[in-house]
């Protein structure tokens, strides 16, 4: 019946259990409603206005002789307000896909006068629906949002939704709880109605609760894809010092970001196949707060995050709750510890888990830390260039751990890896080039391996190959540099040593390659053997000593210790042009030609 089109934001607000009820106050005494008409007429249609909702809205109540009063009036262009202690509230059966919608007006200079606040509760389960929408405005939830649909394929229910610049408040008090496919909160840079004139950025703040409901999967806490790509200008902030509780909810991730800053001081946890946070080509800023990961799941994904982008993970905890989960996964990213990269969580596991893992990355990583869970990983590298910079000190007591696993990839060690519990190995590359530089200091216990190299022989295949300048110390029964088809090379500044028995210095089986020994070996355990190959057919094959290998006394004359021992045929030759010294009498070994 009226257009009420305010020039400028009228903040005086229009109460929606009176519309309808104040006709006469309204019309004057010049019109009049026929009482036999229907009373579903729009009763206003305001612009810039302020809305109050201060009674229960079933938005289900569409049809029928008496609808509900939030149908009989248009407001566009406004603020809107769910007032304390009061409910909206509608299903599948709702016609509109958005509880409260609204853009700001062409010719706006800011986003304050649209400002859309729940103080009460808003409960929605339409598919694909949303609880708040802005555009060039702000929203903020103070109370309840719970969005419980049965999305379907393309379909999301979104508690905040924000374009063009728009500011999203989940508040200290505010609560989202999300069903299947669900967002907490979602920021855009324009939708296809945005002004061309508006702001294109993304402005999010989580300081309350966004909680998945139990047994619901693929579920986003934040999202947030910032396109640089046709907005290069536009920013991406997400602030969060709350809680996003994930934790029933398979399949799902608490944050995730593109082309962003992302600061948290707050709470995440996930369960099975899930990512805490998950940011690209974006600056990560973790100043505290606990992230909690379940089975197969992963703490922190960064992907392409460039030399100039960083992840400053300043303090805080970091807890994977069950088996094959990793707390840093590095996805086409140029990491380096003291430049962009800090890992200063404290990170707790009640099973095995890869600390870091990278894909196509380069990571120079320094740092003291110690692995607490027998068949753990602390870096797996995939198609990777990785430094352990000198300064760097990883250790462990537990069994069956790997420093670093590698394939097709490139690693250095300058720094000390020490791994003293059984069936160890400090570096393990397949495919991969390995060093273990002048600086590098590598012990490991019994049954394990310094450096292990491995040539993937199946297509697409690539070689391998193992160097160290530096120093291994080995336990019993262990081996200092062991290659399967691959090449080995102990250099002259490098020093294999062992006081336990059945040590190896080096090892080779299979494939052309020599094996070298340039340094220094020395082995004073019964039964250890300094140079050790077999199974090599290639001829032309040599087993080089240029260095020195010492091994202890035997107290069984039919299992001595050995220099070189060299099970090759006729096809290998051995060649030595230093001594091979026991250590007890300084007897010369002849070497097997």
């Amino acid at each position: 019946m009226f257009v009420l089109d305010n020039t400028n934001p009228n903040t005086t607000p229009i109460k929606i259990s009176e519309i309808g009820t104040n006709a006469a106050t309204v019309l004057g005494s010049f019109v009049e409603i026929d009482s036999a008409s229907s009373q579903n007429y729009k009763a206003y249609k305001a612009t810039k206005a302020t809305l109050s909702i201060d009674e229960n809205v079933n938005l289900d109540n569409h049809t029928g002789s008496v609808i509900s009063k939030y149908y009989r009036a248009d407001f566009l262009n406004s603020a809107v307000t769910v007032e304390a202690g009061k409910k909206m509230s509608g299903t599948d059966a709702t016609q509109i896909k958005q509880v409260i919608a609204q853009a700001n007006y062409d010719g706006a200079t800011g986003t304050s006068n649209i400002d859309v606040v729940n103080n009460g509760e808003i409960e929605f389960s339409k598919k694909g629906g949303t609880a708040i929408a802005v555009d060039y405005g702000q929203a903020t939830n103070n109370g309840k949002i719970t969005m419980n649909a049965a999305n379907g394929v393309g379909e999301n229910s979104i508690g905040l939704f924000g374009a063009s610049s728009s500011k999203l408040t989940n508040s200290s008090t505010g609560e989202i709880y999300l069903g299947t496919k669900g967002v907490g909160i979602w920021g855009a840079n324009k939708i296809d109605s945005s002004v061309s004139g508006w702001g294109k950025n993304i402005d999010i703040t989580n300081a309350g609760k966004i909680e998945g409901i139990a047994t619901k999967e693929g579920v986003f806490g934040i999202y947030a894809d910032n396109d640089t790509t046709a907005y290069s200008t536009a920013t991406s902030t997400i602030n969060h010092s709350g809680t996003i509780n994930l934790a029933q909810n398979k399949k799902s991730v608490g944050i995730y970001m593109k082309n962003g800053d992302f600061t948290s001081t707050g709470d995440i946890s996930v369960k099975e196949g899930s990512v805490g946070v998950d940011a690209t080509n974006s600056n990560v800023t973790v100043n505290g707060g606990t992230y909690t990961v379940g089975k197969e799941s992963v703490g922190f994904k960064l992907t392409n995050v460039p030399s100039t982008k960083n992840f400053l993970g300043n303090s805080g905890n970091l807890s994977i709750t069950d088996e094959g989960s990793v707390a840093y996964l590095l996805s086409n990213s140029n990491l380096e510890s003291g430049v962009n990269f800090t890992d200063n969580l404290t990170l707790t596991s009640t099973k095995a888990y890869t600390y870091i893992n990278t894909a196509g990355s380069t990571l120079k990583y320094e740092n003291t830390k110690t692995i607490a869970n027998d068949e753990s990983i602390f870096i797996n590298a995939a198609n990777s260039n990785i430094t352990l910079k000198s300064a760097t000190d990883i250790n462990s007591t537990n069994k069956k751990i790997t420093g670093v696993y590698a394939t097709r990839s490139t690693v250095k060690n300058e720094g000390k890896i020490t791994l003293t519990g059984d069936n160890s190995s400090a570096l393990y590359a397949e495919g991969s080039t390995v060093s273990n530089e002048s600086t590098g200091k590598i012990t490991v216990g019994k049954d394990g391996s310094g450096i292990y190299v491995k040539s993937i022989t199946t297509p697409p295949t690539a070689s391998a190959s193992g160097t160290n300048h530096g120093e291994i110390t080995i336990g019993e029964a262990s081996v200092g540099m062991r290659a399967e088809d691959a090449a080995i090379i102990n250099e002259t500044t490098g020093k294999i040593t062992s006081t336990a028995e059945k040590a190896t210095g080096m090892s080779q089986s299979g494939g052309s390659q020599d094996i070298t020994n340039k340094g220094i070996i020395t082995l004073t355990g019964d039964k250890s053997i300094g140079l050790h190959s077999e199974a090599m057919t290639n001829t032309n094959h040599k087993v080089i000593n240029t260095g020195t290998i010492t091994v202890g006394d035997s107290s069984d004359i039919l299992n001595p210790s050995i220099g070189i021992y060299s099970a090759n045929g006729t096809n290998s030759t051995v060649e030595s042009s230093e001594k091979l010294l026991p250590e007890i009498n300084q007897q010369e070994f002849m070497p097997e030609m």
